[in-house]
């Protein structure tokens, strides 16, 4: 952001997940008073801590996207860049009904190259030959990912690639996913190409092997957000964590915010950094028209099993870094499988020997989350079914981490709705929204939506609107502390 005359002066940001501190950090450098509140006792939303046998380890997110660079740019600005790790294994397996086949190089799925011996063994040579007869398929605003590659590449290729990889990473089917909100633009390189299977090969080639796409921080993620609660520190962000909002109101200029106590706290600008239904609940008064759009957009509940086992079996990383489940493997709940010490060089730095951190992912789009009681038993056997194992498994501890509303569901039309939507907010000068229904689910759209919200509303909230104040240069980043032993929890 620019030094100069600003336009506000206080911010209040509800929500302090990564969104919530990256608009705090951004405003701040500009030379606005914030105040960020959050709910929880923890800062960073999904991308925090947790303790698994006396390991400080992610609870959540574990990796972002380099296919964005908004993401690596944070971490670089934070002075972190030097932490930066890429996965050292990228043999993700799909579990079949008749066992593990590798992930062969994909988009969302879609083969890359139907030659690959990889696609060989998850399809018959008749699904081949389908896949290669490749087809016209019309779409609009409201096609799904799963009728588009169906029409163009057979069902096959949806039921025993494309809708594991869909399911794994974002909960729901590949016939129920919006492709203008996966694929955008994916009809206009499939017409350059001059098919789906070459589109997705020029799109793969700028990514690297499959499930190289990824980057993380040597002692997890978490790390992220601590730097991010050092920066806001730094630049004199007032941060309140376990403090909820019960109310905020428009005045005659700017907005009135009601913590749970009953504090009021007058600001120039809003930054709701909160799931869709909580930013619906708290604009249904003064803004119901954007509360109504917010309402209706659908969100997914997600459980996330870590658990830290025993096991020589698994010393040579036998499933690889993880595993997609396929729907006709029914004998397995868990939608996903990490095996975190096989993706990640650094935790051979703090596990003993013979010692391995798995983590299983549950919920899917439309269903409720499984219960709490005796799912850790039940990623248990999961784990024990996708790996393999028969010989010694001894867990020594476990954790269950619970994620609401993480996910956002993208049913046909949300890209069309999520566009209307950025239009209503960008009508508003003093609020944004930041959710990854509007960014994207992942760390690094949210990143870069929260950066270029911040820079939205510093800029467009006209002048004499409230009272001006000169901005204050940004903070130089030699001055932010980012301690490698902070464990992302709150401080």
């Amino acid at each position: 952001m620019t030094e100069g005359r600003l336009s506000i002066t206080r911010a209040a940001v509800i929500g302090g997940g990564v969104s919530g501190l990256v608009a705090a950090w951004e405003l701040a450098r500009s030379g606005v008073a914030v105040t960020v509140w959050e709910a929880e006792g923890h800062w960073g939303g999904a991308v925090s801590a947790l303790t698994l046998g006396g390991i400080t380890a992610d609870a959540g997110a574990e990796a972002i996207a380099v296919g964005r660079p908004a993401g690596l740019q944070l971490i670089e600005d934070l002075g972190l860049r030097g932490d930066v790790l890429t996965p050292r294994r990228t043999d993700s397996r799909i579990a079949m009904a008749d066992g593990l086949r590798e992930l062969p190089p994909s988009v969302l799925g879609v083969p890359a190259d139907l030659d690959d011996p990889r696609v060989a063994s998850l399809l018959s040579a008749a699904d081949i030959e389908r896949a290669r007869d490749e087809r016209e398929a019309v779409s609009d605003s409201t096609t799904t990912v799963g009728a588009y590659v169906r029409e163009r590449l057979g069902d096959a290729v949806v039921d025993r690639i494309v809708d594991p990889v869909i399911a794994g990473v974002h909960a729901c089917a590949a016939d129920d996913a919006d492709l203008n909100t996966l694929l955008p633009g994916i009809g206009a390189l499939v017409d350059q190409t001059r098919g789906l299977v070459p589109a997705a090969a020029r799109m793969r080639a700028g990514l690297g092997p499959s499930g190289s796409a990824v980057a993380s921080l040597r002692g997890g993620m978490h790390r992220l957000t601590a730097a991010l609660v050092d920066a806001c520190c730094a630049t004199g962000v007032d941060l309140r964590h376990a403090s909820g909002i019960s109310r905020i109101q428009r005045t005659d200029d700017g907005w009135r915010v009601t913590d749970t106590t009953g504090a009021v706290t007058d600001v120039d600008v809003v930054v709701l950094a909160v799931p869709p239904r909580v930013a619906a609940d708290l604009l249904h008064d003064d803004e119901p028209q954007l509360a109504a759009s917010l309402g209706a957009i659908e969100t997914t509940a997600v459980r996330v099993v870590s658990l830290l086992i025993e096991c020589p079996d698994l010393d040579e990383f036998p499933a690889g870094p993880g595993v997609l489940v396929a729907a006709e493997r029914t004998d397995v709940q868990a939608k996903a499988m990490t095996h975190a010490n096989a993706k990640w060089e650094w935790w051979d730095d703090v596990l003993p020997a013979n010692r391995h951190v798995v983590r299983l992912s549950y919920g899917r789009a439309g269903q409720p989350a499984p219960a709490v009681e005796g799912l850790v038993e039940q990623a248990e056997a999961d784990a024990k079914a996708l790996l393999g194992v028969t010989g010694s498994w001894r867990v020594i501890d476990s954790a269950v981490t619970t994620w609401q509303e993480s996910l956002v569901r993208p049913t046909p039309g949300h890209a069309q709705r999520m566009r209307d939507l950025t239009d209503q907010l960008h009508g508003l000068p003093d609020l944004t929204v930041l959710n990854s229904a509007l960014a994207g689910n992942g760390l690094a759209g949210i990143i870069q939506l929260a950066r270029e919200e911040a820079t939205r509303v510093v800029t467009s909230r006209p002048s004499g609107h409230s009272p001006q104040r000169t901005g204050e240069s940004a903070v130089p980043l030699a001055r932010i502390s980012a301690h490698s032993d902070r464990s992302g929890e709150a401080p």
